[in-house]
């Protein structure tokens, strides 16, 4: 599958989600009977856990990456890129900077 294509799912996905997720609010006004509602909920609810989920990881900014290094000028410059970057910017390459106590 194409990436593009692989996007669009994705997408589409999050809509069917989301869609989930309003017909579970819904149902609370839907019944008056608690036993009523919780059986529809927990069938909203296996609803949402058997969608697929988004291939994520987490990003690190460059304020807060190993590779950056804080010019004479002030600015922020990356070993990675080699490059001056800002501080919201992120790349492939960013890892966490670690702090010592």
């Amino acid at each position: 599958m194409g990436e593009e294509a692989e996007q669009e799912r994705r997408m589409s996905d999050l809509t069917s989600k989301a869609e989930v997720l309003e017909t579970y609010a819904e149902l609370f006004d839907m019944f008056d009977d608690s036993k009523e509602i919780c059986k529809e909920l927990c069938k909203v609810y296996d609803k949402i856990m058997g969608l697929p989920t988004i291939d994520a990881v987490p990003v690190v900014r460059c304020k807060d990456c190993k590779w950056k290094v804080v010019t004479k000028l002030k600015e922020n410059y990356c070993l990675r890129c080699e490059d001056i970057v800002k501080d919201d910017y992120f790349c492939a390459d960013g890892a966490k900077m670690e702090v010592y106590e």
